[in-house]
């Protein structure tokens, strides 16, 4: 994953390993937060798959053309209850003339993995990572 933030680009290396009974997380990626030179920082997580509450399975497909049906994308999110996105901002209204102070909205999400698959990797890679979260929603299954 790479991500820009004003005026740097950051690479984040993202590792899924299921076994028996957990799913290991391994994420890496360079922070310069407390060296200007930077730091090569892993973490690593250990999730007992009975601690998975839910999960969602999205997939998205071609609409038109000579590929229609065909999978451009999965994307498997999965929530223990470990983090917590909260997304505030200001409130708005439809009127765009109205200068009124309307407050802020806030969401509140679980976040706490997400495997995403696009289409444009290469055929092996995508074939590979379907697999994989096939193999997922079984071993879930198995131990919900």
């Amino acid at each position: 994953e790479t991500v820009f933030d004003q005026d740097s680009v950051y690479n984040s290396v993202g590792v899924f390993v299921l076994t028996t009974n957990q799913l290991i997380i391994l994420v890496s990626d360079v922070s310069y937060e407390f060296s200007p030179e930077g730091e090569f920082i892993t973490t690593t997580q250990f999730v007992d798959l009975r601690e998975i509450r839910d999960f969602q399975l999205i997939r998205r497909r071609i609409a038109d053309g000579n590929s229609a049906g065909a999978l451009s994308s999965v994307q498997m999110r999965l929530r223990w209850g470990a983090s917590w996105q909260q997304d505030i901002r200001p409130a708005t209204c439809d009127n765009p003339q109205c200068t009124a102070d309307h407050g802020y909205m806030g969401m509140m999400s679980g976040d706490d993995a997400e495997v995403l698959l696009d289409s444009s990797l290469e055929e092996t890679t995508f074939r590979k990572g379907l697999s994989f979260i096939a193999d997922l929603q079984r071993a879930l299954a198995d131990h919900a």
